[in-house]
């Protein structure tokens, strides 16, 4: 894992750039808890410019750091703009039940890239992170890093608050719904860790973990505080991971260990 993160830095070395980052995130975050921002979600438009101002800003920074060459590339650009627009869609669709949401929100996000790489990459490389890691060993670390923030997690209100999201079900529909909440998680990694990261590595290299983890920040406007802090740096370290593995599995895995856990913990609470 720290053999990971030296191979990022090196490829990148912008310790200003990585400090406007985190600079980003912090007004960002006091912006969604201070003007309550996610109240614009349901809309499309509104949606759209929340998902798509901070990810573009965060590549635009790196051009006040460097001078990169991303804009002589039709994929980053493909990418840069299709991105925002395609999470917009499916995070504003109104289904009858959050089961079918999460069904249908991800099909609307798995498909659309799977079409992009059989039109771009078949030939090139495997399906954007469908494909084992060199090691599983570090797994388990990682894994109990997540035991005590799963026991803090649910012993707080706001957690609580929201958490299980399948409360009042049972049996077959209780099922059904854990299902689908994993298939959604497995469709932001793909998104997220799949294709603005792996999808972008030939073309932006070590320089696409950023803005990716930026746009997954804006994700969880509306989470719980901590949650929605916490997202930022989960996902510079889920992007690293992705990025140096080529895979998303670790990921992958990761998310649905702390979602079904925090599930269950939140059901015994």
């Amino acid at each position: 894992m720290i053999a990971y993160f030296r191979s990022y830095w090196a490829a990148t070395r912008q310790p200003l750039y990585v400090l406007s980052i985190f600079l980003l995130g912090a007004v960002l975050v006091y912006a969604n808890y201070h003007w309550n921002v996610p109240l614009v979600k349901g809309r499309f438009f509104p949606t759209l410019l929340l998902y798509a101002l901070p990810y573009w800003l965060a590549w635009g920074l790196q051009y006040l750091f460097g001078r990169p060459s991303f804009h002589r590339h039709r994929r980053w650009w493909g990418i840069l703009l299709a991105a925002p627009v395609l999470f917009a869609l499916q995070s504003t669709l109104h289904f009858p039940s959050l089961t079918e949401a999460y069904l249908l929100r991800s099909c609307l996000l798995i498909a659309p890239i799977a079409l992009f790489w059989y039109a771009f990459d078949r030939s090139r490389r495997p399906l954007y992170g469908l494909q084992r890691p060199d090691t599983w060993r570090y797994y388990p670390y990682l894994l109990l890093l997540m035991v005590p923030l799963l026991v803090w997690a649910s012993r707080q209100p706001d957690f609580l608050a929201l958490y299980p999201r399948a409360g009042g079900l049972s049996g077959f529909s209780a099922g059904l719904f854990e299902g689908s909440y994993g298939l959604d998680l497995f469709s932001m990694e793909f998104f997220f860790r799949g294709w603005l990261i792996l999808g972008l590595a030939s073309v932006c290299g070590a320089r696409s973990v950023l803005p990716a983890a930026v746009f997954y920040l804006t994700v969880h406007f509306g989470k719980p505080v901590e949650e929605c802090v916490s997202s930022l740096f989960g996902a510079l370290l889920l992007g690293v991971v992705a990025l140096e593995s080529r895979s998303i599995y670790v990921g992958v895995l990761l998310h649905l260990c702390l979602a079904w856990g925090l599930e269950v913990l939140a059901s015994v609470r």
